[in-house]
C-alpha cells in the first residue's frame, strides 16, 4: 500500500508541474481531457487514482508519455527543460539575424535553469545515499 500512495505522489506533483508549465490550471487541463474538474481534483489529491486511459489523455494534453507522468518530478522537470531548450533552438534558427539577441538570451537563461535542475537532483541523489 505504501508503495501505491508514492506513485499517486509522484502522479500528483509531476502532473501538477507540467500542466503549470504548459499554462493548463486544474480546471482547463480536466476539460481538455473531458473529465470533471472536481472529479481531476480528486486524482490530484490522491484520493482517486487514473485509469490507462485518463493516463493516455492527460499525457496527451500535456505532450509528453504516460511514461512521465509517473517519473519523479526532477526528471520530469529535466525533461520539460530539454523540451524548452529544443523549442528556443528551432525558434533561433528560424529567426532574422538581427533577433536572434533576445532568443540567445532566452536560451542561456534555459541553460541556467538546467544546470541548476541538475544541480538540486544531484545533491538530493547524494544526501540520499549518504542516508541510506
Amino acid at each position: 500500500m505504501a508503495r501505491m500512495v508514492k506513485s499517486a505522489e509522484i502522479f500528483r506533483k509531476t502532473v501538477s508541474f507540467l500542466a503549470q508549465q504548459k499554462g493548463f490550471s486544474v480546471r482547463s487541463l480536466a476539460l481538455k481531457i473531458g473529465m470533471d474538474p472536481s472529479g481531476f481534483a480528486k486524482l490530484l489529491k490522491g484520493k482517486n487514482h487514473p485509469s490507462l486511459d485518463t493516463l493516455d489523455k492527460i499525457a496527451e494534453a500535456l505532450e509528453v508519455s504516460s511514461f512521465e507522468l509517473l517519473k519523479p518530478l526532477d526528471m520530469a522537470s529535466l525533461t520539460a527543460i530539454e523540451r524548452r531548450l529544443a523549442q528556443v533552438e528551432a525558434k533561433l534558427y528560424s529567426q532574422p539575424e538581427d533577433e536572434k539577441a533576445h532568443t540567445l538570451e532566452d536560451l542561456e537563461h534555459c541553460l541556467a535553469e538546467a544546470e541548476e535542475e541538475f544541480s538540486t537532483s544531484e545533491k538530493k541523489r547524494d544526501r540520499k545515499r549518504d542516508i541510506g
